[in-house]
């Protein structure tokens, strides 16, 4: 996968580029890890299942932003509308 960012074009992203719709192949880069964007949909629906997030749930943001569980539980509470919660440091 690097090899081919790095093999990209270094011109500048068309409207072309940005309006192209993903597919569920596109690579979804989940905190360190390579996800497709299938994979990533799977892994945020069987967490939403299985905590039974709602609209009216509340997630904690917790952990470290290239943690694969906190990018998947911050789409899984996306796909529901639920409220994302966000702790200074004194609170956590």
């Amino acid at each position: 996968m690097v090899a081919e960012i790095a093999a990209e074009s270094p011109r500048p992203v068309t409207y072309a580029d940005r309006t192209r719709p993903l597919h569920g192949t596109d690579a979804a880069f989940v905190g360190e890890q390579t996800l497709n964007y299938d994979d990533l949909a799977t892994a945020a629906a069987q967490l939403r299942d299985r905590d039974e997030l709602t609209y009216e749930s509340e997630i904690p943001y917790r952990g470290e932003p290239r943690s694969s569980a906190v990018v998947t539980g911050l789409v899984a509470a996306g796909t529901v509308g639920a409220s994302v919660v966000l702790y200074s440091d004194e609170e956590v």
